[in-house]
């Protein structure tokens, strides 16, 4: 029987050691080799245990309203003593309101005299800036820097209030006043200036309303509520 007998591969081609197999380009990259100067990753910081850390202070609460000043404090308080002939007061009926007021310190400035508000720290005199009760402590408060104000009183003193009327008993002039003015014994007589025919000269006022070792001029005993000044 015929066989057919194997058939032997030929021999392969010799390989050219010298030359490279050509870089495939669609093969995958391999890992790349870091920049050893480039900065490593980022590590997550720790806080600084020295570090100061939020502030617990509990805000300071705001001060409360001092207390209504003593007569012993508004004495104290006297910042700006009226001088010499200097004194200004006001009394009657058109000064019981803002206005009125206004008008009495205007007149008194605009001639060189000095009211009771100037002789102390500006704001010294306000009510509002005290607590308490505004009416009944306040009273008492006006009625101290009052009389504060007038035992420095020297000299001619000079009072606005109409030639018409007469200060009530019960006002601030009258019995707070008045009365420390007679007893400090510094002053010679009171200049009673008409209202509103007020004169551009002060100092050019014959009428005397009260002087040293005279009666006390009569007031008027109605009851005014509230009273005024």
């Amino acid at each position: 029987m015929w066989r057919e007998e194997a058939k032997t591969p030929p021999p392969a081609a010799p390989v050219d050691k010298g030359k490279q197999p050509a870089k495939d380009d669609s093969a995958p990259a391999g890992p790349k080799t870091g920049d050893p100067n480039a900065p490593g990753p980022s590590t997550p910081q720790t806080a600084d245990p020295n570090a100061p850390g939020p502030s617990t202070k509990k805000p300071k609460p705001k001060p409360e309203n001092p207390p209504f000043p003593t007569r012993t404090q508004c004495d104290k308080a006297i910042k700006n003593a009226p001088e010499k002939d200097k004194s200004f007061y006001w009394t009657g009926a058109p000064f019981e309101g803002r206005s009125g007021m206004k008008t009495a310190k205007a007149y008194a400035v605009s001639h060189g005299l000095t009211t009771v508000e100037q002789a102390f720290a500006p704001g010294f005199t306000d009510k509002k800036r005290y607590k308490g009760d505004q009416i009944a402590e306040g009273r008492v408060f006006q009625k101290a820097f009052s009389e504060a104000y007038a035992a420095r009183t020297s000299g001619k003193v000079y009072l606005l209030m109409p030639h018409s009327a007469m200060p009530f008993c019960d006002s601030i002039f009258y019995a707070n006043e008045f009365k420390t003015i007679k007893e400090g014994g510094r002053v010679e007589k009171i200049i009673w200036i008409d209202y509103p025919t007020t004169p551009a000269d002060p100092a050019t006022v014959a009428t005397t309303w009260w002087e040293t070792g005279g009666a006390d001029p009569p007031c008027n005993p109605h009851v005014r509520v509230p009273p005024g000044p």
